[in-house]
């Protein structure tokens, strides 16, 4: 008992934990930005890359010094078995998530199309897809654009590459270390940093052995292994919203406007990584300003009595300004990529790009605004409305308080009750594959419905709902301190980051609604900072009997209040996630495309058929894994199933010195595009299981998914 209880007090391993995060969150981060600059610029090649983000990390760590702990007062508190559990929780959910990665390989969704981009990059070092090359030049009635690929600036021969692509670099950069398998591994690798993160994150708002239960909520939420099995960028966001809004509150704190600076690029990374990434952090510049205005008002107050003046570069205004100092470097260079990389992309979501870019101007200007009415303030200003407020302030706070129950009261109980939310979603096959899951499931063919009206329980399933009452209530609780004066700025800093982007999320969540696809949305801010208010609202039931108990019964009423919302916590996730825990998507994809590739051999020139859509989905990744030149049949010639122009093509080839081989997905369609193929083989692409996407109940097994193409050779004259 002496040893146990001799571990349980050791608090030594926090500091440590808390270092190792900063370098790993700063070291992606800088890698990321750096690397998509190179690769806007063609030149992301792995020494290029690596050399100026290492120098790089070390003037943004030299700043940061991280010697100098982020809450002083919070390390000797967090024992050493805590930070043993958060590192085997971290441990546990990066081993099993890279053992269970996906091998995208078709560009139908987003995995597919990052997976490709991040081969190009590693491969090519650009942002500029070859559409044509050798063998290719010149030849009428074939397409070059595919799902992920469109052309850039209306040229064939230049395609650019879907979405934003931080995460695409930050695969290539895993491909670069550790070729096939640090490729494979780097989303495992982010989620692993995401969690450390938002466990510093939580340990910031709550006791440690609650953040560590959000923690292993958050890493056995189905939603989260989603999102980090089938490469997708949402777990990078979550890494930088938590690890941003950390640093943020670590700069108000230690009053540093360098560690200001650095928290403001990790944050604004959200929106290089993806575009609507913006929306987690658009009132953090304000938030920020409201924070630090608070803090010296009250320096100025300690100033007055007999505590030392705050030093002018802990201001409210020098700290804003380093915090923005750092947000716009990085929101210029997401705008680049976005504006000369990725336009088609960017004309087609230019409605939600414009809101954000509106959103994140109307934040600094807001900003400004608070930091001017700061400074008038500091001059008695507005000192009688001042009073007011504080005079005023508990009916606020019991207003907020109302307000928030009723807002997410109206969305989980009402709003279901008005019927289902038509619109909003783009036109195509995506509609269609909603109907089929519909009728699958005995339902009415209806595409354009969102389920928006249900998002609260569609959360609900994989959080649990008494997660989500504990969140609202732990929002209430924070919203009361904050008002009421009784709590510091922290929470004026985790209230702006999680309720305006969870309550528009549950409003509308602009996804496809399929499971487990839409609850994507819900990963970077929505499912985290529930967790963190749940546990918030946890700590204060926890601490309610200390009022009211004799001292023996206090701690152990404390206790198992903290012990229940703990077990409550994790065990909702996991009626959805244990089921599931061997799910996988496209497994083998990688093997099957080499197979092609090698079938094909480096001299060829490969024609894809636009039947069964071999073509438009596979085209990315055949480019990217195999190297080769290759186009897909037009949409003319499919439909009017004609053959191929194979003189003009052969013509090509030749005077390239390739060989032009065909793939269809089927034997008769190779042979309606290619008469004179010869020795047609079928190799698999991949040949395993999914989860099967459901629309009226939460996924509870998988289904079976083959994809299998027919290659042949088309010798000279044929």
């Amino acid at each position: 008992m002496a040893l146990i209880r001799r571990v349980l007090d050791v608090r030594r391993g926090y500091r440590a934990f808390e270092v190792v995060t900063v370098i790993a969150t700063v070291v992606l981060v800088v890698v990321g930005n750096v690397g998509l600059l190179l690769a806007i610029a063609g030149h992301a090649r792995p020494v290029p890359v690596f050399g100026l983000s290492a120098v790089i990390s070390a003037v943004a760590l030299a700043v940061w010094r991280p010697d100098r702990p982020a809450r002083p007062d919070l390390a000797p508190r967090v024992p050493t078995v805590v930070v043993i559990g958060a590192l085997l929780v971290i441990a546990g959910s990066g081993l099993t998530n890279a053992l269970y990665h996906a091998q995208y390989v078709k560009t139908d969704r987003d995995p597919g199309i990052y997976t490709a981009g991040g081969l190009w990059i590693a491969n090519n070092g650009n942002l500029v897809v070859d559409g044509r090359g050798p063998g290719l030049d010149g030849v009428p009635g074939i397409e070059t654009t595919a799902l992920g690929q469109q052309t850039l600036s209306g040229d064939d021969s230049r395609l650019e590459i879907q979405g934003t692509h931080l995460f695409p670099v930050l695969l290539a950069s895993g491909d670069w270390v550790g070729g096939d398998t640090g490729f494979e591994a780097m989303p495992a690798v982010i989620g692993m940093v995401a969690l450390a993160a938002f466990f510093l994150l939580a340990l910031w708002y709550v006791p440690p052995w609650l953040a560590l239960a959000a923690q292993a909520a958050l890493a056995v939420n189905f939603v989260f292994v989603y999102g980090v099995r089938s490469t997708l960028s949402e777990p990078t966001t979550l890494l930088f919203a938590a690890a941003g809004t950390w640093m943020l509150l670590a700069g108000l704190r230690a009053r540093s406007p360098w560690r200001m600076l650095v928290a403001g690029a990790v944050v604004a990374s959200t929106l290089a990584a993806r575009i609507d990434g913006g929306v987690a952090v658009l009132a953090l510049p304000a938030t920020a300003a409201i924070a630090a205005s608070r803090r010296g008002r009250r320096d100025a107050l300690d100033s007055a009595g007999s505590e030392p003046a705050a030093p002018r570069s802990g201001r409210p205004w020098v700290l804003t300004s380093a915090f923005v100092a750092g947000l716009m470097p990085v929101v210029l260079l997401a705008r680049l990529d976005l504006h000369r990389r990725s336009a088609f992309y960017l004309h087609f979501h230019s409605t939600q790009v414009g809101q954000v870019e509106k959103g994140l101007l109307a934040g600094l200007v807001l900003a400004a605004g608070v930091l001017a009415v700061a400074v008038l303030h500091e001059r008695g200003t507005f000192d009688s409305i001042a009073a007011q407020l504080v005079r005023h302030r508990r009916t606020t706070a019991k207003v907020v308080v109302v307000a928030i129950v009723v807002c997410f009261a109206g969305l989980w109980f009402i709003r279901p009750l008005l019927g289902p939310v038509r619109g909003g979603l783009p036109d195509g096959g995506g509609r269609g594959t909603m109907e089929a899951i519909q009728v699958a499931e005995g339902s009415e063919p209806d595409g354009a419905r969102t389920y928006a009206e249900v998002s609260v329980d569609r959360l609900s399933w994989y959080v649990g709902p008494v997660a989500i009452a504990l969140g609202v209530a732990g929002m209430c609780v924070l919203a009361r301190r904050v008002l009421d004066g009784d709590d510091s700025d922290d929470g004026i800093v985790l209230l702006a980051l999680a309720l305006p982007t969870t309550l528009l999320y549950l409003w509308k969540p602009s996804i496809f609604p399929d499971n487990p696809w839409m609850l994507r949305r819900y990963l970077p801010v929505v499912i985290p900072g529930l967790l963190v208010f749940a546990a918030v609202a946890v700590a204060s039931a926890a601490s309610w009997p200390a009022e009211r108990y004799r001292e023996g019964a206090r701690r152990w009423a404390g206790l198992a209040a903290a012990v229940v919302g703990s077990l409550l916590l994790v065990a909702g996730p996991l009626r959805i996630t244990v089921p599931l825990r061997a799910a996988r998507w496209q497994a083998g994809g990688m093997a099957g495309m080499h197979q092609l590739c090698d079938t094909v051999g480096p001299d060829s020139v490969v024609v894809f058929s636009y039947a069964g859509q071999s073509g438009i989905t596979l085209l990315p990744s055949f480019r990217a894994i195999c190297g080769v030149p290759a186009a897909r049949a037009s949409t003319a010639q499919y439909e009017a199933q004609d053959p191929l122009p194979i003189d003009a093509l052969q013509s090509a080839a030749t005077r390239a010195g390739r060989q032009l081989w065909v793939v269809a997905n089927s034997k008769p369609d190779l042979l309606v595009m290619a008469p004179g193929a010869i020795d047609p083989k079928q190799i698999t692409i991949f040949d395993t299981t999914e989860v099967t996407h459901t629309l009226s109940h939460p996924p509870r097994g998988f289904t079976p998914t083959r994809m299998v193409v027919w290659v042949a050779k088309v010798p000279v004259g044929k």
